[in-house]
């Protein structure tokens, strides 16, 4: 136990598969990338699969210093309509090779390599036996990040300060497991500050960068949605105004998931799903944790529940209160476990309060 007045060691998560018997590896696998991607492992193989990952929060971005056997990870694009997630992320391998295609383009990182890519595209990832660090930054966070983009797209890096970044992401990891929580602040500040200066975009004469950005907006909506969605008061009027956007704008920013309100309304139902599967919650009142995430008329909320997840609030909680697993949510941005790579980056993505 900590004295007193001895700093707290930075908190992490850690997943593992080692710690499994190896007739249970491949299905641990496959539960944690589930909800984000499609996990193959040749059948000879899975018995010997191997994964470890261990997580840091820093600020809203998340570090991970991970290793794992051969494994193919497929990113499709109903996972991308299902999920939500459209974070940014680097990676750098430590040793190893990473074999990534998308739809524009295929390219091979190996040892030392800085990639840049988004959780918005589909993408199928053939990883050696290898070891890497990854940085997840919400769309929001970076700014500068859009200029990038636009100019670069994804892939490995091709700015001039890639290597200088690549080393920052390997010292930085392998100085979190001896850091402790005082650290926490200045090695957010520290990798923000140094994402921004290796990335950043300098104007070439005659070169005019997009100024804005439909999806920046988007991005720029959807915090103000994340901060305030268990108000009462957030309609789509509402947004309209803390936004600055028209109620035609907004429509057509989220005409894909129906609509603004039915946006609101899946992010939230979406909540009480998870609230409904954590046993720590079973004794509060299914009324009262849906009143907690913006529904006050029971009636219409048990019918949107229904509608979402083709069963009722009570259903779930019986079944969470039986042990039961049951499917996860159609529409999962948080769900109700840690073993899960949705529920970790869900995490930096809580509204306050």
């Amino acid at each position: 136990m900590n004295a007193p007045d001895e700093p707290l060691p930075l908190s992490s998560y850690c997943f593992e598969l080692d710690e499994l018997e190896p007739d249970d590896r491949y299905d641990a696998l496959f539960d944690f990338y589930a909800s984000a991607a499609d996990v193959f492992v040749a059948p000879e193989k899975r018995r010997f699969c191997s994964l470890r990952v261990e997580h840091w929060t820093l600020g809203n971005m998340i570090v991970m210093d991970g290793k794992s056997s051969e494994v193919n990870i497929v990113r499709h694009r109903g996972h991308i309509a299902r999920d939500d997630l459209d974070d940014w992320m680097l990676r750098v391998t430590r040793n190893g090779q990473m074999a990534s295609r998308t739809d524009e383009q295929h390219y091979v990182a190996s040892d030392g390599t800085l990639v840049f890519d988004t959780l918005a595209e589909a993408f199928v990832d053939h990883w050696s036996p290898a070891g890497w660090v990854s940085v997840v930054i919400p769309r929001g966070e970076i700014p500068e990040l859009w200029q990038y983009f636009s100019r670069y797209g994804s892939g490995p890096v091709r700015a001039g300060a890639a290597d200088l970044l690549a080393d920052f992401l390997i010292s930085l990891a392998n100085r979190l497991p001896h850091a402790d929580e005082r650290d926490r602040d200045r090695f957010a500040r520290a990798l923000h500050g140094m994402i921004v200066a290796c990335l950043q975009v300098e104007a070439a004469p005659g070169d005019v960068l997009r100024e804005f950005d439909p999806a920046l907006l988007r991005d720029q909506v959807r915090q103000i949605i994340r901060s305030n969605l268990w108000s009462a008061r957030l309609t789509p009027e509402r947004l309209s105004q803390l936004s600055g956007v028209s109620r035609s704008v907004l429509y057509g920013i989220f005409e894909e998931s129906g609509g603004v309100a039915k946006y609101i309304q899946t992010l939230r139902l979406n909540k009480i799903y998870a609230d409904l599967t954590d046993p720590g919650l079973n004794h509060i009142p299914i009324a009262e944790l849906a009143e907690k995430r913006g529904f006050h008329n029971t009636s219409a909320f048990n019918r949107a529940f229904r509608r979402q997840f083709n069963c009722s609030p009570g259903d779930v909680r019986t079944a969470t209160r039986m042990g039961i697993r049951m499917v996860q949510p159609s529409h999962p941005e948080v769900t109700g476990s840690e073993n899960d790579i949705s529920a970790l980056l869900g995490r930096t993505r809580e509204p306050r309060g």
